[in-house]
């Protein structure tokens, strides 16, 4: 295994471990979990993102969103769905 799957694999095993105790608070907390790791996703990628390829940066991360959902909607749910979103530009106000 590359370290980069290694990566990967750390990743999604500590947000099962987290999303399991929030699970367990009830539906109220499952919500305020995918809250706060759509938040704390979008500060790290501030932090680390070039300002001019924002949009680009989003559209790597939507795209394995919109795949791990339907993987997960598959084998969860036996559902195939395809789901496809695009970011074009992020202004600023």
């Amino acid at each position: 295994m590359s370290s980069q799957q290694q990566l990967s694999l750390n990743v999604f095993e500590s947000m099962e471990k987290l999303l399991d105790e929030a699970t367990t608070v009830g539906p109220g907390a499952t919500v305020e979990y995918f809250r706060a790791v759509a938040y704390a996703l979008g500060a790290q990628m501030a932090v680390v993102g070039e300002r001019d390829k924002m949009p680009d940066f989003i559209n790597i991360v939507v795209s394995e969103l919109s795949s791990g959902v339907e993987v997960g909607m598959l084998t969860t749910h036996g559902i195939k769905c395809k789901l496809d979103a695009e970011i074009h530009a992020v202004k600023r106000y």
